[in-house]
């Protein structure tokens, strides 16, 4: 699976500022996320 960010000059790591991002993937690749606990997460079925 390939990151993909929409904006090439966005880097995350060096944001300070960050309060929320969304990420989409598919069901079944969620067992991958390994911070899930600490992020949470929402799902629109």
């Amino acid at each position: 699976m390939k990151e993909r960010i929409i904006d090439p000059q966005f880097d995350p790591d060096r944001e300070k500022k960050i309060f929320k991002m969304y990420v989409s993937i598919p069901e079944e690749e969620e067992e991958r996320l390994t911070a899930k606990e600490k992020v949470g997460h929402l799902r629109f079925e």
